[in-house]
């Protein structure tokens, strides 16, 4: 048996093992506890996305444990994650998940192309080209969040103008700041979706007790953005 096979089962054995680890938490659990939540978990479960969201964490935490590092790097995704507007609880596992779906995926076609392809590389060359694939798929999320990142604070750093002159509006006509946040949001709504969910928050946390230096504290450290910080 070649070096090749050697790898290439290798890798299979990686990825069944992860794929069958997953099938299992998919498929296993408590019967009973499912039986005995009520319909308003359930439905509550289906308002915030659990209908998708169950059987991809099934398949993505397995991987992601094999991606996770420090706190501090799992820090600084999540508020990567939440500056590209992605909030969901379970945006840090599916990326992670991702993150090491795509390294093994990307070596298994390298391997895959390179069986096809008929080609016989030295021990080292195949253990490079392989390596090569792998950082790449372990990668490619992360250059695809920093774009969706900077996409996002392009455009709040173009709405922000307009919202703080709907603001200024609204409490020139005799309104509050909190009630003019609030009318902002709504106002921004056709102009700036990130813009509008963002003032939405800020309106939320106000509404709930939260002052307004530490609610605008929070809006520019969710957004990132100098201008808005300043």
């Amino acid at each position: 048996m070649t070096s090749l096979h050697l790898f290439y089962l290798a890798l299979v054995f990686v990825a069944a093992s992860c794929g069958c680890y997953a099938l299992a938490s998919l498929l296993g659990g408590n019967p009973v506890r499912r039986r005995l939540r009520s319909d308003g978990d359930r439905d509550a479960d289906r308002r915030r996305g659990g209908d998708w969201t169950e059987p991809a964490l099934a398949f993505a935490k397995p991987l992601a444990r094999l991606a996770q590092s420090s706190k501090r790097d799992d820090d600084s995704i999540r508020l990567q994650l939440v500056r590209a507007g992605l909030r969901h609880p379970a945006a840090p596992v599916l990326f992670y998940g991702l993150k090491a779906g795509l390294a093994i995926g990307f070596a298994l076609v390298v391997l895959l192309l390179i069986s096809l392809g008929g080609y016989r590389p030295s021990g080292f060359g195949l253990l490079l080209a392989l390596l090569i694939a792998a950082t790449l798929g372990f990668y490619a999320p992360n250059i695809a969040l920093g774009w969706l990142k900077s996409r996002r604070e392009r455009e709040l750093f173009e709405a922000f103008p307009d919202a703080v002159d709907l603001m200024i509006v609204c409490v020139e006509a005799g309104l509050s700041l909190d009630v003019a946040i609030s009318r902002a949001a709504a106002d921004m709504r056709l102009r700036s979706e990130a813009m509008a969910d963002e003032l939405s928050l800020v309106s939320v946390e106000l509404r709930i007790g939260a002052t307004r230096e530490r609610a605008l504290r929070n809006f520019a450290h969710r957004t990132g953005i100098d201008e808005i910080a300043g």
